[in-house]
């Protein structure tokens, strides 16, 4: 919610956005398990946020820590998906790292097309090379 205060790029400010709904439904999901099963406690959740629009990071660094915290959350799934037993969990685990690739792509996307971070090398094109297209 912070960083959507204070990013002014409409591009990047989509993208946070993008997250934060992502991000949502993950909570929503796995709290809403929590809650049937009676492993969720009151836990009281409070997050503070001032209401400041002047950004103390860069877009770059912004983007570049979200970079990071996809990495990180797709790790950290993946491996509850190696080592659970329900095959519920895994279904949503499944669903979670697919969407968190395809946003990490978009947040990827960003920093190339700005210059902050280079395409990796892909494979050539056979068939071009070869003259077939």
């Amino acid at each position: 919610m912070g960083l959507l205060q204070v990013v002014k790029d409409k591009e990047i400010h989509e993208y946070i956005q993008d997250g934060k709904k992502i991000s949502e439904k993950q909570i929503r999901t796995f709290n809403d398990i929590l809650n049937r099963e009676e492993l969720l406690g009151n836990v009281p959740l409070s997050v503070e946020v001032t209401d400041s629009t002047v950004s103390p990071f860069s877009d770059r660094l912004i983007v570049m820590l979200f970079h990071s915290l996809n990495s990180i959350d797709i790790t950290l799934i993946g491996h509850a998906l190696s080592v659970s037993l329900r095959t519920d969990l895994v279904a949503y685990y499944e669903k979670y790292i697919i969407e968190i690739l395809l946003y990490a792509t978009k947040g990827f996307k960003i920093m190339v097309d700005r210059g902050w971070m280079q395409e990796p090398p892909g494979a050539p094109d056979r068939r071009k090379l070869e003259g077939l297209v």
